[in-house]
């Protein structure tokens, strides 16, 4: 914990869903499906860990999209958020 000197050493995985409102279950409860995700791989001998920061798409066609991003940290730890985005 002493060599953690900015949140995203505690990221161990994330993935987004980029169109979090479109995927539901028979109960109508929205499901995550993974269309992009960063692991956290385990670092070899003298080569530091890396885990990407950033993830783009591009959508087909404009509209309204909820996007959803599920982050895990190093504890096991889980959470959701979502954004709504309008495409042009």
């Amino acid at each position: 914990m002493k060599k953690a000197t900015t949140w995203e050493k505690f990221v161990d995985f994330w993935a987004v869903c980029w169109d979090f409102q479109s995927h539901q279950d028979a109960t109508g409860k929205p499901l995550f499906i993974n269309d992009w995700q960063s692991f956290r791989e385990r670092a070899a001998a003298g080569k530091k860990s890396q885990l990407a920061l950033t993830a783009e798409t591009q959508y087909d066609r404009p509209g309204k999209y909820q996007v959803a991003a599920r982050v895990t940290d190093v504890f096991g730890n889980d959470g959701i958020a979502t954004v709504d985005v309008d495409v042009k």
